[in-house]
């Protein structure tokens, strides 16, 4: 059996063989690696109180603002009258009623047979997990919040942005998300993966037409009104059929915001403003050129204006030469924040790479073969020297934002 790998024509054509991009995706072409942060797990057991996550939930949300139901509304005898009648597993579904291809999935509970750790941060964790509903085997991407931790509300913005604004993309360019339910202390988000055999982040030395796909994706969200508003590049990821899945949502703002479910406020500025630092992010070609120049020129600007200002003040008869701010400048303001300058221009990391657990040496060679062929079918006609900044928001979202979470169902 082959176990180096080896490095085609048509590799070397399409990608980059000194990119970080493309070292990380030859560990496809290696052995089995060691053992890994797999590990099996137990069936849920819920906390001793059926009420615990609950309380969690609604305490955390009173802290900002009061989730209750429609007082002009009488309760069905279907909607929920005491917190103490419900297990948190029922409770929990009125969140997030899965739909479309995964509504099969309502009323049914994961019970995992494997999690693999991917990430943790300050609000939540993220696993790959293979589990079991209803009798079919399901593999997905488990975000966790952890009930114990102080949430800032990221939760439910969340996911009013995927009920909603994100709902027409899910699969498309954002995860499609399974449904919601708990475990003991957590409140668990189960989403489709990026891609059945491996991911991997995007990178500033990846191939332009991975570029534009992200470009593509963001400036599909900013259609529909949403404002990420933490994008970097290991929230872009590239499956391995080349396709682009934006993740994490938790800090993004909305241009219809809903104070009910702590979605904030954001502007045209603000989805201007993002989609060039996401070009920044990908060294998209003239990105960063455009925007060095635009700030040297403006804090070349306004030491010009305070010195013409200076000569005003020791010759009072003095008309000062004072220099206008270009149009371009006013709608797309320069970085002048080094704070915000120095996130935009931090050296990128190593892109991580993701890989299904239990596929065969074959099956990853067969899946970095697809990847190849996809990127070789997708042809991009991008002028290197062209406004950096073509692609820009179409619009607002045309979507409501709900008002209540138990307007699920």
């Amino acid at each position: 059996m082959q176990t180096t790998a080896t490095i085609s024509s048509m590799d070397t054509c399409i990608l980059d063989p000194l990119s970080n991009f493309f070292k990380q995706l030859q560990t496809l072409h290696l052995p089995e690696p060691g053992p890994s942060s797999q590990f099996p797990v137990s069936a849920p057991i819920y906390p001793k109180s059926t009420v615990l996550d609950l309380k969690h939930v609604i305490d955390a949300s009173r802290s900002q603002a009061t989730l209750q139901a429609e007082p002009e509304r009488s309760p069905s005898p279907e909607r929920i009258s005491s917190p103490s009648s419900i297990a948190p597993s029922d409770l929990f579904r009125q969140l997030y009623a899965p739909s479309g291809k995964w509504e099969w999935m309502k009323g049914h509970d994961i019970l995992d047979e494997s999690s693999t750790f991917l990430s943790a941060g300050a609000m939540c964790s993220t696993y790959y997990r293979k589990g079991r509903a209803n009798s079919q085997i399901i593999d997905y991407i488990c975000k966790s919040w952890h009930t114990s931790k102080h949430w800032g509300n990221g939760f439910y913005s969340e996911l009013a942005l995927y009920k909603r604004q994100l709902g027409p993309l899910q699969g498309k360019y954002v995860p499609h998300v399974i449904g919601v339910f708990s475990g003991p202390a957590v409140l668990n988000v189960a989403m489709e993966p990026p891609h059945s055999s491996f991911w991997i982040e995007a990178s500033t030395d990846m191939p332009l037409s991975l570029k534009q796909r992200c470009v593509d994706a963001i400036a599909e969200i900013h259609s529909c009104g949403v404002f990420h508003g933490d994008i970097e590049l290991r929230h872009m990821l590239i499956g391995g059929d080349a396709r682009v899945t934006i993740i994490d949502f938790q800090e993004s703002a909305a241009l219809e915001p809903n104070e009910r479910v702590f979605l904030q406020p954001a502007t045209e500025a603000d989805l201007r403003r993002e989609m060039r630092k996401v070009k920044m992010k990908l060294d998209f070609p003239g990105a960063r050129q455009y925007e060095k120049e635009k700030r040297e020129r403006c804090l070349k600007r306004e030491q010009h204006n305070k010195d013409e200002a200076r000569k005003t003040i020791l010759t009072p008869d003095y008309i000062p030469r004072l220099e206008d701010v270009p149009e371009d400048d006013q709608f797309n303001p320069p970085i002048l924040d080094m704070q915000e300058w120095d996130d935009w221009v931090a050296a990128p990391s190593l892109p991580r790479l993701f890989v299904v657990p239990g596929q065969s040496l074959q099956q990853r060679q067969s899946a970095y073969d697809t990847f190849l062929a996809s990127l070789e079918s997708f042809s991009t006609s991008i002028d290197p020297s062209s406004n950096p900044f073509a692609s820009k928001p179409r619009g607002g979202s045309s979507s409501p934002v709900f008002g209540y979470f138990e307007t699920y169902s």
